[in-house]
């Protein structure tokens, strides 16, 4: 999603509403989503060359893409 959204220049912010519904009906309180998402890093850099080298040219390296990521997360400034 976030790399979609710097390719189409689409504001993923647009966004936060969807999830927060989400969160919504799964009872998950948004504002423990980064919290959640770091206990979830090292299962994901595990598995990163596993799953996906296959399906991605040119993979980036785990880190940069976490790195990326978070940066465009916390403009999101999840809340309640």
């Amino acid at each position: 999603m976030i790399k979609l959204g710097e390719i189409q220049k689409i504001d993923i912010g647009l966004y936060i509403n969807e999830f927060k519904n989400k969160c919504k009906n799964k009872n998950i309180n948004p504002a423990n989503f980064f919290e959640k998402l770091e206990n979830r890093f090292p299962q994901y850099k595990a598995r990163w060359q596993k799953s996906i080298k296959d399906q991605i040219k040119d993979l980036p390296e785990f880190d940069k893409v976490k790195r990326e990521t978070m940066r465009h997360l916390r403009k999101l400034k999840i809340t309640n």
